[in-house]
């Protein structure tokens, strides 16, 4: 027999339920109704300056399961930040600020009620004194609760930090090699099957690993459009599902970085601005030229079909590579150049300058895609006519206009 087994076989559980009983009841007659502000001493912790009414060590209060305490923030000054699971409200009684929650700012003056949602993977907030006075407000939450409302269907599996965003990264290279390479990419019927299949991995992701964990990290066109709206002059600010607030800035201010990039979205950023430059040299002599070398050496026709998909997956897997060389090189110049004379330590590290620096190329990316693809849109945009009434390719003509066909070329004086 363990000892563990010896030592519960040693009590009796029933008793010991009925003895806590008759504890509380004897503390509870007792135990203080009313908590007086004036005799809470104010407590300066890492969190800032707090009075506690209620909290799981006073054990001299007539309830222990609810966590309520009084926080102070000085004029110009701000609370600290803290994970953690969320399920909080706050009222604020006196001043005005705001705060951030999940990277999210959310103002409040005297009189509101903040609500800090419970979420599964927790919540990220820190509070912040926006005015000229002391701002206070209340802080309750329920301990040792279970979370119900909005809870997850699905097994709630974890997605490691480290994980970054790998999964988009990976499927934006199927979706550029379906773009350039594949043979069916032109094809109605086989781009439905593909959207359809990409559909339901977007959802068996989210059923597996939970809506925002999913989308924040394995929806490549989140991730991508994410980027780019980095550039644009408005900002909208989303709270329980509405918009908040519309922020007008300059172009690109999204695009400054406080905090470097991952690996993972380096990656991404630098493959948007390599694959559509791999696309266009691929309409040049030079191309031709290396594909006919390629072919000569391995003795292959270069009009096969299966050489020509697959020319170019080995030159959309290695234009990328070339990419990342290249910034690589770059940024350990510049690190090297930010060092003090003669100095191995000090000055910051490439890849800190990598995460830094790879925002600068999304303007870049976003000029070369609008030169690339405006032709495109303008010429090839205009068989939607035909193709809404065939979309699948299939031989419908659901609203008469499947065979009409636009003839590209200028239109003359005459």
């Amino acid at each position: 027999m363990s000892e563990r087994t010896a030592k519960l076989a040693s009590m009796n559980c029933w008793n010991e339920l009925i003895a806590l009983r008759d504890q509380q009841r004897e503390r509870r007659k007792s135990a203080v109704q009313v908590v007086r502000l004036a005799e809470l001493p104010l407590e300066n912790n890492e969190q800032g300056l707090m009075r506690w009414y209620l909290h799981p060590a006073i054990k001299d209060t007539i309830l222990s399961t609810l966590s309520i305490y009084r926080q102070e923030i000085p004029p110009g000054s701000r609370s600290g930040r803290l994970k953690f699971q969320g399920a909080q409200i706050l009222f604020i009684v006196e001043g005005r600020g705001h705060t951030m929650l999940d990277g999210v700012k959310h103002a409040w003056e005297a009189g509101d009620v903040v609500s800090l949602a419970c979420k599964r993977d927790g919540i990220v907030v820190q509070h912040f004194n926006d005015g000229e006075n002391t701002a206070i407000f209340m802080a309750v939450e329920r301990l040792h609760s279970r979370w119900r409302p909005g809870k997850s269907f699905g097994p709630a599996w974890i997605l490691a930090e480290w994980v970054g965003v790998w999964p988009a990264v990976g499927l934006f290279v199927v979706f550029l090699w379906m773009e350039i390479a594949w043979e069916e990419g032109d094809h109605p019927a086989g781009l439905a099957a593909a959207i359809l299949g990409y559909s339901a991995l977007t959802w068996t992701g989210m059923f597996a690993f939970g809506r925002r964990r999913w989308l924040d990290v394995g929806e490549v066109f989140n991730r991508v459009f994410g980027v780019l709206a980095r550039f644009a002059p408005t900002r909208i600010r989303i709270e329980n599902g509405r918009v908040a607030e519309l922020e007008l800035r300059p172009y690109a201010v999204g695009l400054l970085a406080r905090e470097p990039a991952g690996p993972s979205e380096i990656a991404l950023i630098l493959l948007m601005l390599a694959a559509v430059s791999f696309d266009g040299f691929m309409e040049t002599p030079a191309w031709a030229a290396i594909a006919d070398a390629f072919a000569s050496m391995t003795a292959r026709d270069a009009a096969e079909p299966d050489f020509r998909v697959a020319m170019q997956t080995l030159g959309l897997l290695a234009a990328p590579l070339l990419f990342f060389a290249i910034y690589g090189i770059f940024c350990r110049l510049i690190a090297w150049c930010g060092r003090s004379s003669g100095s191995r330590a000090e000055g910051v590290s490439a890849k800190r300058v990598a995460g830094l620096f790879v925002f600068t190329l999304v303007p870049i990316a976003i000029a070369y895609q609008v030169a690339h693809y405006f032709s495109f849109l303008a010429m090839a945009g205009q068989y939607f006519i035909a193709l809404a009434s065939d979309p699948l390719g299939v031989g419908w003509n659901l609203f008469g206009t499947a065979n009409r066909f636009i003839r590209p070329g200028l239109v003359d004086e005459g």
